[in-house]
């Protein structure tokens, strides 16, 4: 099932909930909110689940 939730998409499947995220849009968040980001990667193999390896975001920010 495939809904909307505050503008952006979101996804249940066997009660599992995923959000749909830009990533360039999450790293101008990140930094309006005056942090300072050390890591930000969108790529495959962050949480590779049986045979299945979605991209996902990893981003590690500091509040300077």
């Amino acid at each position: 099932m495939l809904i909307t939730m505050g503008g952006g998409y979101c996804f249940i499947f066997e009660e599992h909930f995923r959000r749909f995220l830009d990533f360039d849009e999450l790293k101008q968040c990140v930094k309006a909110l005056g942090l300072e980001i050390l890591y930000a990667k969108e790529d495959k193999g962050f949480a590779p689940f049986k045979n299945e390896d979605d991209y996902f975001i990893r981003l590690i920010a500091q509040n300077n």
